[in-house]
């Protein structure tokens, strides 16, 4: 949809693979438990941060604009930070057109909502060792979607044919959530 000075375009993103999630709370090296790693709304359903759209567009470490467009990459990325607005800010994860809602962990898996606990090692790096840190997130099973709008004010570098094909390459080469992309891969369907 166009107005004078801005155009917009409704995203739906439909998930090929699971969604791992791990929200940030604090620089504590205290373990949470995963259900502290959903990101949840005041109903419990889950929710997709704007912010974590933003920085698949837009992030410095693996955005769409650091991996597609070459030394010009700053640019894009300070240009789309001023120029595009998502909303809404949380948008939620949905099934099958409804929001998923978490219940509870019985056994480490959400029946009804389709969510399990996944365990597995990330490696982290410090200098030249690389040490297994072990990890224990939540997995949000497929079949899941995300929709939003996005709009783009007048500017002399993105538009909105740049972000659909941002989305169309990101979502199988850089995807969301974390621990990407082995999960969080998507295809995507846009609507004028």
């Amino acid at each position: 949809m166009k107005k004078k000075g801005f155009e917009s375009i409704r995203v739906k993103c439909i998930g090929l693979v699971g969604l791992l999630e791990d929200r940030f709370v604090d620089m504590s090296a205290d373990e949470r438990p995963p259900e502290q790693k959903l990101y949840l709304d005041g109903k419990n359903q889950l929710i997709y941060p704007s912010e974590n759209i933003f920085s698949f567009l837009y992030g410095q470490e693996g955005g769409c604009a650091r991996r597609f467009e070459g030394k010009k990459w700053m640019e894009y990325s300070k240009q789309g930070m001023a120029y595009t607005s998502i909303i809404p800010e949380f948008p939620t994860i949905n099934r099958n057109g409804k929001a998923i809602k978490f219940n509870e962990f019985k056994n480490e898996y959400d029946e009804e909502a389709h969510i399990r606990v996944l365990h597995h090692k990330a490696i982290v790096k410090k200098g030249k060792l690389s040490i297994p840190s072990p990890k224990t997130r939540p997995l949000i099973e497929v079949p899941w979607e995300i929709e939003f709008e996005v709009t783009i004010a007048d500017n002399f570098l993105i538009s909105i044919e740049k972000i659909k094909n941002w989305f169309v390459r990101g979502g199988i080469e850089i995807s969301f959530g974390t621990y990407r992309p082995r999960f969080g891969r998507f295809v995507v369907e846009f609507k004028d």
